[in-house]
């Protein structure tokens, strides 16, 4: 009895020590005379995302939403005092005016505990920009149009599989989630899969499993990003041990399998093998192309295996994840909205019959199509948010008339691209799906810093060009063939999935691909 009440007092205690150190964080901003919204113990304003009842697109817009009049405002992940950016002259700010005061994400990954995460999504400082520096080659124009082919025959294969079964009521996820699969599996790792005759390959799985956030994920992204001392708590992996070991050990046999049988091919993997023998990869993008900020800065060393093995994993999620819930949310699109879907049909059959088929040329000569990109991207984009950490002290412009902030470091910035790119300020009416936005004549009507569905600066997503160029591809060589149709499974209320990393429904999106005459 006595060790229970000792138990009992110890557990209190350390309740209240623990209340009393929140309760002294929610101070923060009150002290400094920054707007914010009130807090409440223990999650801050993050509840629902705690128990995952809400997306994390849907509490940040939320979150958003209670605070039009302020350019800024502050909100707190448990104890962790964050910014929350609205206005877009502010995010130019910390993306790349002053990105020397911004230059890391929040709180890097313990790479030694969950070694699949050493990427550039989760590395900073130097361990950023040299990996930056190495592997932005890899991405350049010239690069995708040697990437192209892959991408149109397994494209094509798809969309010959279609046209050879029942398209009476497609689960549209799913036969997306195939076609990338087999994309990514041949461009980052040079194997074949068949995702369409074999969608239970163990590669696949591996990629709906990774889709998906474990609660473990969850609440120690929470931890990572709630504090130093909440911070250490977090001492376990991130991701199920035997996903991490099957990529770690797939990229280490096909490494092996190739030098040892002096296997040579123009894809992702090869560029992985260069740099982990410390051959620089040459930079072919074309004339006028923008080179990365960071090209430069390679700091000569090689990459291990391990290394090697979480860039392809982190490729791997970029396009099974967001690539497929991008063409999930634009087929849906185009059902819901049939005098769209005509109009791009229409371009596709004007520019195919120019060029005599969908080439890496054709592609980038069909403007509409990529007016309809970006609007699936404003409307859904993969990544609802954006977060930094102010690496350097530094004075913020808050407004027009000269008011300004201090940022202290360690200070956490959080971007809502959701919200911002839902913001009526920023686009009238934005529930509507209207390509026009990004017509010629209507581009310039929108801040620039108010659609950053990849986002912008030195960090801005460096597989962006392989996403949309297999999107483009998807959605063009489908639009060709079928008219996209609602049937009586279609849900157009749809909302979204908080067990998701990415911007994804939570039910499944049912429609009919009719054969185009």
């Amino acid at each position: 009895m006595d060790l229970l009440y000792n138990l009992f007092t110890i557990l209190l205690g350390l309740v209240l020590i623990l209340y009393a150190y929140f309760k002294y964080a929610y101070t923060y901003f009150e002290k400094r005379h920054i707007p914010f919204i009130e807090p409440t113990f223990p999650f801050g304003n993050f509840s629902s995302l705690a128990f995952r009842t809400k997306s994390f697109a849907d509490v940040m817009k939320y979150l958003y939403d209670q605070m039009p009049d302020y350019p800024a405002f502050g909100v707190f992940l448990l104890a962790q005092p964050t910014v929350m950016l609205r206005d877009p002259e502010i995010i130019k700010q910390v993306l790349v005016k002053e990105f020397a005061s911004f230059h890391d994400r929040t709180p890097p990954i313990n790479e030694e505990i969950t070694p699949i995460f050493g990427h550039l999504f989760f590395l900073a400082g130097k361990k950023w920009r040299n990996l930056r520096a190495k592997l932005s080659p890899t991405f350049t124009s010239g690069k995708m149009k040697i990437m192209f082919s892959t991408i149109s025959s397994r494209t094509k294969n798809f969309v010959d599989y279609l046209q050879a079964n029942d398209t009476t009521n497609v689960d549209v996820e799913d036969s997306w989630t195939r076609l990338t699969t087999d994309i990514i599996a041949s461009c980052a790792f040079g194997i074949e899969c068949d995702s369409l005759k074999h969608p239970e390959n163990e590669f696949r799985q591996m990629g709906i499993r990774s889709s998906h956030s474990p609660l473990r994920l969850t609440l120690g992204m929470m931890l990572i990003n709630g504090g130093e001392y909440m911070r250490r708590l977090v001492r376990w992996t991130l991701i199920d041990s035997d996903i991490s070991d099957y990529f770690i050990n797939m990229v280490k046999d096909t490494m092996a399998f190739r030098e040892k049988n002096n296997i040579k091919k123009n894809d992702f993997m090869q560029s992985l093998i260069d740099l982990k023998n410390n051959r620089k990869i040459d930079y072919d993008g074309e004339e006028g192309e923008d080179k990365d900020a960071f090209f430069d800065h390679d700091d000569g060393k090689s990459l291990t295996e391990v290394q090697c093995a979480a860039q392809a994993f982190v490729f791997f999620l970029g396009g099974f994840g967001t690539s497929s819930s991008t063409l999930t949310f634009g087929i849906l699109e185009m059902a819901m909205n049939p005098d769209i879907q005509k109009r791009l049909q229409n371009e596709i059959d004007e520019v195919v019959q120019e060029y005599g088929g969908i080439t890496y040329e054709s592609i980038n000569k069909m403007t509409y199509l990529d007016q309809v990109l970006k609007e699936i991207l404003r409307k859904y984009p993969p990544l609802p948010w954006l977060n930094r950490m102010v690496t350097k002290p530094i004075d913020i412009k808050w407004d027009d008339k000269g008011t300004t902030v201090h940022f202290e470091k360690d200070l956490k910035i959080m971007i809502p691209i959701y919200a911002i790119h839902h913001d009526p300020k920023n686009f009238p009416n934005p529930g509507c799906f209207d390509p026009d936005r990004f017509s010629e004549e209507n581009k310039n009507s929108f801040h620039h810093y108010a659609y950053i569905p990849f986002g912008e600066g030195p960090h801005i997503c460096i597989g962006s060009r392989f996403g949309l160029l297999q999107t483009k591809v998807a959605l063009a060589m489908i639009l060709q063939c079928f008219n996209i149709e609602m049937n009586e499974n279609t849900l157009t209320n749809q909302v979204l999935d908080p067990k998701k990393p990415v911007l994804g429904f939570k039910e499944k999106v049912y429609v009919t691909y009719s054969k185009r005459s």
